[in-house]
């Protein structure tokens, strides 16, 4: 049983029994329906008549939505798509996904109702973490028409914390901060934060000496080894956020994402969306331990409603009471969330960035950079991989060790090119970008790309 000190935000929920917690989410799932569903018009011929939903069962034989139903609802009718209900003089914020997929950026109206459950699930994490009235969060993301930057900001002052916004500042302004000023909990990308590492050893910066005492962390999958040399490196807690622009929101809770000797649990919030985590070939909610696409139903989504949306994410389900805190919410598998269609097939095999990381990021790599290519002669598939590492460049038998690790893992040879420094993120200014290790060059198109 866990000693860790506790940290509520909604007491009653957090403590819940899982029964409680399903009648409560079927109540206000029907809520959110009635109030914003039933008689949108862009739901009418989806969803058929106005109903009661009795139970998850009966929830999911629903169709599912995606992103690209989103893009064409706004494509074919303007700002917000058909399924905006909301007046304009309703609307108090505009948020847009970052259009990394390269498919569009989806644009939502928020209005007040919305804005409010929003902040109740952006705000369990940073309170878990240890933000309260006088503490200080520093974030490494920008404020800007992003979701994250917003939200957080809005969670943070809503707990009472100091929002320190340096998002747009270069690395070296970041850390004068968190010398001059300090802060408890550093929020940056896992690739950001080994720039921080890098740019502090330059200026002769101890990241333990800082006083952080929680890092939180978000948008990349990370090995366990890379996330147990993080908490030493700079002395505190590792937390893990995953969200989207969708309002798929899951935070590790006071026990942060390494539990011992195993990732730890991204805890979802059954009270304030739908989570699904399913087969996408079977559309079959799958079992704890398993890998699914996770599918969700935001009640903060009133103004330009989702419902079932597909969001593309490859997550590992983790049951409820899997985690020592002892909540009633379930949850995800920390540091294994991707994409599916970032999974990439090479010569037959299938390589999921997670997996991959598990295998790579060991000590003492600390990053890498991996690309698919046809050579240009030959015409096979090619993979490379550019390894960054502590201490610096890795010698041909680390190397040629790397390889053969590689190799038993995934069946596959690449060949292994050492990088001088101890990441592979350069001189940026704003940590504002999802980054993807896995970048596939082979022309015309990705060929045999999974999704």
């Amino acid at each position: 049983m866990s000693t860790t000190v506790r940290r509520y935000v909604d007491r009653e929920t957090e403590t819940m029994s899982p029964g409680q917690l399903g009648a409560l989410q079927l109540a206000r799932l029907n809520a959110f329906l009635d109030r914003s569903v039933w008689d949108n018009p862009w739901f009418t011929h989806r969803l058929g008549r106005r109903r009661e939903i009795r139970s998850l069962e009966e929830w999911r034989t629903l169709p599912t939505m995606t992103k690209a139903d989103v893009l064409a609802d706004i494509a074919e009718h303007g700002s917000f798509g058909r399924r905006c209900t909301a007046a304009p003089s309703e609307i108090r914020q505009i948020v847009e996904t970052s259009g990394t997929s390269g498919k569009g950026r989806e644009r939502y109206p928020i209005t007040d109702h919305d804005l409010d459950l929003i902040q109740q699930m952006e705000m369990p994490g940073f309170r878990w973490a240890g933000a309260e009235p006088g503490s200080v969060v520093l974030s490494s993301l920008p404020v800007t028409t992003r979701a994250g930057g917003q939200w957080y900001q809005d969670a943070v002052r809503r707990l009472g914390a100091v929002w320190l916004s340096v998002g747009t500042y270069p690395a070296e302004e970041k850390l004068r901060y968190l010398r001059e000023i300090g802060a408890d909990i550093l929020v940056a990308s896992p690739s950001y934060l080994m720039r921080l590492e890098i740019v502090a050893a330059a200026e002769g910066i101890v990241p333990g000496d800082l006083g952080i005492r929680a890092i939180m962390t978000a948008g990349e999958p990370f090995s366990l080894a890379w996330a147990q040399e993080r908490a030493e490196v700079w002395g505190a807690r590792l937390h893990e956020q995953y969200g989207s622009t969708q309002r798929a929101i899951a935070w590790s809770c006071e026990e942060g994402a390494v539990h011992g000797n195993h990732l730890g649990v991204l805890h979802v919030l059954p009270h304030l969306a739908v989570y699904e985590v399913i087969d996408p070939v079977t559309g079959e909610e799958v079992v704890p331990g398993e890998h699914g696409e996770l599918v969700i139903t935001p009640f903060g989504s009133s103004a330009a409603p989702l419902v079932r949306f597909a969001t593309g994410d490859r997550v590992v389900k983790v049951g409820t009471g899997e985690c020592p805190c002892g909540r009633p919410y379930p949850g995800l598998r920390c540091g294994r969330i991707d994409r599916y269609d970032a999974m990439t097939k090479i010569r037959g095999v299938n390589v999921v960035p997670s997996a991959a990381d598990e295998v790579l990021l060991q000590p003492p790599v600390t990053d890498y950079q991996a690309r698919v290519y046809n050579d240009e002669q030959t015409g096979r598939e090619e993979l490379e991989i550019v390894v960054a590492a502590a201490g610096g460049l890795l010698d041909t038998a680390a190397l040629d060790d790397l390889a053969v690790r590689f190799r038993q893992a995934f069946g596959l040879r690449a060949t292994f090119v050492a990088h001088p420094g101890p990441t592979l993120v350069g001189d940026v200014t704003v940590d504002a970008r999802k980054r993807a290790r896995w970048t596939d060059e082979r022309a015309p198109m990705r060929a045999g790309a999974s999704t």
